[in-house]
């Protein structure tokens, strides 16, 4: 039963963050670059603000030695040093600065899955909430990638007359996405691996479609 209920856990997983990309995606198109700019900014200081709260929590586990909570300290300062850097409104600075969150963010959680059996169960859920804070986030950039390459290609092309009618045919594929992975729950174990690569398979056709709006 455990392993049945791992297995459930894992896809639910990688559903959601199919399911938060796709919901980014969305937003994005009714969004200029300078407010997708503003929204990053402000998700990366709630992310930090959040981070802060987890590492004095965690700090306070009495388990912990002081040199595991020293290198977990020295993680999450790193964590927030790449939450902090500046505001983007450039593709090229966005990848840089995405990938540099995401191995801070994965230092940090190597560091919390090493001791996860000191903490509690309130302290795992808040943990828990945290990390999707920073899944979102990271979904949230990855929109960005795309938004910014459309923009630019909106801008070249001067786009279509048929725009508005495109969006509206991809936010119809968007909503029949989210229809689908509403039946996750449906899915037999042994067909979840195929449900997953038809997600994913799915997803990447949005992710094509939202690329070539305008084109």
């Amino acid at each position: 039963m455990s392993k049945i209920h791992d297995l459930r856990q894992e896809a639910d997983k990688i559903l959601d963050g199919l399911e938060a990309r796709a919901i980014a995606l969305e937003n994005k198109m009714s969004e200029t670059n300078d407010q997708i700019a503003d929204h990053l900014q402000q998700m990366k200081a709630d992310v930090s603000d959040v981070s802060g709260s987890v590492e004095h929590k965690i700090r306070q586990v009495q388990e912990l030695g002081a040199e595991q909570k020293d290198k977990l300290a020295g993680a999450f300062e790193q964590l927030r040093l790449q939450l902090a850097l500046g505001r983007v409104t450039a593709k090229d600075k966005l990848e840089e600065q995405k990938q540099l969150i995401s191995n801070a963010a994965q230092a940090v959680r190597a560091h919390i899955i090493a001791h996860r059996d000191h903490l509690d169960a309130e302290l795992e859920k808040e943990i828990d909430a945290w990390i999707e804070e920073l899944d979102r986030l990271d979904a949230e950039m990855a929109a960005a990638e795309l938004a910014w390459d459309a923009e630019w290609r909106a801008e070249v092309a001067a786009a279509t007359a048929d725009l508005d009618a495109r969006k509206a045919d991809l936010k119809a594929e968007i909503s029949a996405f989210q229809s689908r992975l509403k039946q996750r729950k449906d899915v037999a174990e042994d067909k979840l691996g195929d449900f997953h690569q038809e997600m994913t398979d799915a997803f990447n056709k949005i992710g094509s479609a939202f690329r070539n709006l305008a084109g």
